[in-house]
């Protein structure tokens, strides 16, 4: 794949078509692959936080940026981080199956790192899922390092495990 064919359209917080889109492929994401990652009760708790008024929340709320990728002009999925002082932190580089696998990934981390570079950051840092074992893959396939293990409390009693990935620019 050539890179000239990917597009990278950044959602803006006041375009509710994009907010439709990011969400059906988080709905993909879920039901495909976070299904199968967590135990129903999980995943019943995780899901039931899905919906456009969420997305809205992480933009206003915790500054996360949302990006659609397109792929010869349609649709091959979306990535989400948050820029902080110190690093960039990459919650979900999500591609539809018939989008793995190449090279799409890595050129949206290319993205990141050259963000990172602009900003003056020196790191980026990703929480996978212990079981996410694909994704931890892929960030090592990337550069990234394993930091540490962390236990992060959802509420109501539920725990997930993360492990947090690291890349040094």
């Amino acid at each position: 794949m050539l890179n000239n064919d990917i597009t990278l359209y950044q959602i803006k917080n006041s375009n509710k078509k994009d907010h439709i889109e990011l969400f059906n492929l988080e709905k993909v994401m879920y039901e495909s692959f976070l299904k199968y990652l967590f135990p129903k009760e999980i995943y019943d708790f995780l899901s039931y936080f899905l919906n456009i008024e969420t997305i809205k929340d992480k933009m206003n709320f915790d500054n996360h940026t949302f990006y659609l990728i397109k792929s010869k002009e349609k649709t091959a999925g979306f990535f989400e981080y948050k820029l902080t002082p110190n690093a960039i932190i990459i919650f979900n580089i999500f591609l539809l199956k018939e989008n793995r696998n190449n090279k799409i990934g890595s050129f949206c981390f290319d993205f990141l790192k050259n963000e990172a570079k602009n900003k003056g950051i020196n790191k980026i840092y990703s929480p996978i899922y212990k079981d996410n074992k694909t994704a931890q893959e892929f960030f090592k396939y990337l550069g990234f390092h394993k930091k540490e293990e962390k236990a992060k409390y959802l509420g109501s009693d539920i725990y997930i495990f993360e492990d947090i990935f690291e890349y040094d620019i």
